[in-house]
């Protein structure tokens, strides 16, 4: 009986939503009313990656992606080009969505717990972040299934410039002597760059709404470690960068 209720309540809604789109779809709506807007400012906090795994080393938790990331901040500017017109009342439009620019700034904080773990005497001093600047284009299909209210679902190619700046010294005892060295540096703001994919939905009413998103591209960075008693190394390795943001969404 509950299900043969719920089917009723849904043919009605989709009848009444139906009948409301038929009355207005000969009236073409003013360019500030239409639902379907175009220009967007989205604005939040990122995660960057996992959380760090203790077993294991430095060198092989960034090449995971595990940067010992804390809360980041995130910033979207950007615009949707509808294929279809925006001016005539519908339930459905699709179009392209170009966020012309996203910038990331993540801390990079958890190093010292990852340390007290591992029983490891690691240097405090310094400064380690992770920062992005990203572009990203793909299709977005928006719902618009009653008044202001609008539903966004999009897929996106991403392609970005990372900057990065990873320590971790295990001190021997004194500042000057360390038994262990890693470092994860760009070396440059051009060096680690490349292409990655990502989703997102936005819900809003009208211009103020919530977005969230996710995203991942393996970007080439420089690393270097030093260990006593070994040789030194240093090369390029392909690091995951894997965000996840919430966001919110002001849409005009």
């Amino acid at each position: 009986h509950n299900m043969k209720y719920l089917c009723l309540l849904f043919f009605f809604f989709f009848m009444f939503s139906t009948f409301s789109y038929a009355q207005s779809d000969s009236a073409v709506a003013k360019p500030w009313k239409t639902p379907f807007k175009r220009g967007y400012i989205r604005l939040g906090i990122n995660k960057l990656g996992s959380n760090l795994n203790a077993a294991t080393s430095p060198y092989e938790n960034a090449k995971d992606g595990n940067l010992g990331a804390g809360n980041g901040y995130t910033l979207d500017f950007g615009h949707i080009f509808y294929f279809l017109s925006r001016r005539k009342r519908r339930m459905l439009n699709v179009g392209l969505d170009w966020t012309i620019l996203n910038l990331n700034y993540t801390p990079l904080n958890k190093w010292q717990d990852y340390a007290g773990k591992r029983s490891e005497n690691a240097d405090p001093d310094g400064t380690n972040l992770a920062a992005a600047i990203t572009s990203k284009l793909g299709p977005v299909i928006a719902i618009n299934p009653a008044d202001k209210l609008v539903i966004e679902a999009r897929f996106q190619l991403t392609y970005g410039l990372h900057y990065n700046l990873l320590e971790y010294y295990v001190d021997e005892g004194n500042s000057q002597n360390y038994s262990y060295i890693f470092e994860l540096d760009s070396e440059s703001y051009f060096d680690s760059k490349g292409i990655g994919t990502s989703i997102g939905a936005t819900l809003r009413y009208g211009f103020f709404g919530f977005a969230v998103d996710w995203s991942n591209a393996k970007i080439p960075t420089t690393y270097y470690v030093q260990q006593n008693g070994q040789p030194e190394i240093t090369g390029t390795e392909k690091v995951l960068y894997k965000y996840m943001q919430v966001k919110l969404s002001f849409t005009l």
